[in-house]
C-alpha cells in the first residue's frame, strides 16, 4: 500500500522554484491521481500559484487542489 494516500506531505520550501510562494499565509493542497497529496504553504498569490500547477510524470494527473482547507473549484 502507498504511505502517501490520505496523507499530506508537506514541501519544504527550499524545494521550490515558484516565487508566488515566498511569504503569504495561505495553503494549497494538490491531490493527484495516485493519491499523493502534497501541501504547500507560504503562498502569497494563491489563485496565481494554482493556475500554474501542472500534472505530474511521476503521480499522474491533478484530482482535485484545496485552497485553505476548502476545496477549489477550478479542479
Amino acid at each position: 500500500m502507498n504511505n502517501r494516500k490520505n496523507r499530506n506531505l508537506r514541501v519544504g520550501r527550499k524545494y521550490r522554484i515558484n516565487r508566488l510562494c515566498d511569504e503569504g499565509t495561505n495553503v494549497v493542497l494538490v491531490v493527484y491521481e495516485d493519491g499523493c497529496r502534497l501541501e504547500y504553504d507560504g503562498i502569497v498569490y494563491p489563485s496565481s500559484y494554482i493556475n500554474s500547477l501542472n500534472n505530474d510524470i511521476v503521480h499522474g494527473d491533478i484530482e482535485k487542489v484545496y485552497l485553505n482547507g476548502e476545496l477549489y473549484n477550478q479542479y
